[in-house]
């Protein structure tokens, strides 16, 4: 069994209020922790949910809850992963000089398409960016399905402008690829700027460990 080490990869998840409300982290970095109540005082309202966790399986990893005077209580379901995955999943951000906006281009290499489809078992897969800000708020997400025949070269995915980042801050964006939630593998990038006049490739490749 692979080594849980929730020191190194905590389990965060982190609640944003759909009217306002606020965005709220929470962090799991011990397995005491994890199979305890943790409580934070939230406001009532509708929140949307992400759970990150590179080492924990979970039955979904994002969704909606309503916190009522009757209904405070969240409950998420883990289960450790039993194999040993042969690479990581990362992401490379290069400028893309003749494009702009803010755009973001995403691709897949060629490798990691073969790899992702031998480790999930599916031709077509699901790959979800996310967006945190420097203080690890949750700000944009995008899902993108992958589904082609061309494997020769990098793969275009699809082109996407995140009008939620904004000119000169820090992101980072964290990366999952999954066939539908059976089967998942999640990778992120370091901190990057981000500026509204340029454009960029996310190229998703893999390596192996």
């Amino acid at each position: 069994m692979t080594e849980i080490n929730l020191t190194q990869n905590p389990v965060t998840v982190v609640l944003t209020g759909t009217a306002g409300e606020g965005t709220y982290n929470f962090v799991f970095n011990s397995i005491e922790k994890l199979n305890s109540v943790q409580t934070l005082s939230l406001k009532i309202g509708t929140y949307n949910w992400i759970i990150n966790s590179n080492v924990l399986l979970f039955n979904e990893y994002s969704g909606t809850e309503s916190i009522t005077t009757s209904s405070r209580n969240i409950n998420f379901t883990y289960f450790l992963e039993e194999e040993v995955v042969p690479f990581t999943l990362g992401l490379d951000i290069t400028e893309a000089p003749l494009d702009g906006f803010g755009a973001v281009t995403f691709k897949l290499t060629s490798e990691a398409y073969n790899n992702l489809k031998s480790y999930l078992g599916v031709d077509n897969f699901s790959l979800d960016f996310t967006f945190f800000d420097s203080t690890e708020n949750l700000i944009s997400s995008k899902s993108i399905t992958v589904n082609t025949t061309n494997t020769d070269t990098d793969i275009i995915l699809e082109r996407y402008i995140p009008s939620l980042l904004h000119n000169n801050n820090i992101y980072y964006c964290q990366i999952r690829a999954r066939n539908g939630y059976v089967k998942t593998l999640t990778g992120e990038i370091p901190y990057f700027s981000y500026s509204t006049t340029k454009g960029y490739n996310f190229i998703v490749n893999t390596l192996n460990t």
